[in-house]
């Protein structure tokens, strides 16, 4: 009677630490979840330059993750402001609005900390859209490297 007892009782412990194992595909499965995308997108990885008479940006992606993005407007022409500059420097995010599409003919999101931009690519240009149409182009430049 005890040989019984004492082989259910293991049974029911073997039993019962076998729910707690988690397989091992499971757990791999779960830290890809829970980890942010930050594989390299070549084609948009580098610097993009926007820039016209008062205006300058610059837009730096190395992934989704990891994108900055600086600003710099010259007011001179702004009487309310007293003509100055005004300079805006944030860490962002990047996505893509339609993921079934392939580059280069995938629209973008980039999310800073105050703002939002839609772009569209073309090339090596990033094309700002806003509801109101086109609104700028960020040009890629190249290092002479």
């Amino acid at each position: 009677m005890h040989k019984i007892l004492l082989v259910l009782y293991l049974s029911l412990l073997l039993l019962g630490s076998c729910d707690k194992v988690q397989p091992e595909t499971t757990q791999i499965t779960q830290k890809k979840i829970n980890q942010p995308d930050t594989a390299p997108f070549n084609g948009l990885r580098g610097t993009w330059v926007r820039h016209d008479d008062n205006h300058f940006i610059i837009l730096e992606i190395q992934d989704t993750s990891h994108v900055s993005y600086y600003e710099l407007l010259d007011r001179k022409s702004d009487t309310e402001s007293g003509g100055r500059y005004w300079y805006y420097k944030s860490a962002a995010r990047m996505g893509y609005w339609d993921k079934t599409r392939l580059i280069p003919d995938m629209d973008i999101w980039v999310s800073t900390d105050k703002f939002r931009f839609d772009y569209k690519i073309k090339g090596d240009t990033l094309i700002e859209i806003d509801k109101m149409g086109e609104q700028g182009k960020l040009i890629r430049v190249y290092s002479d490297n």
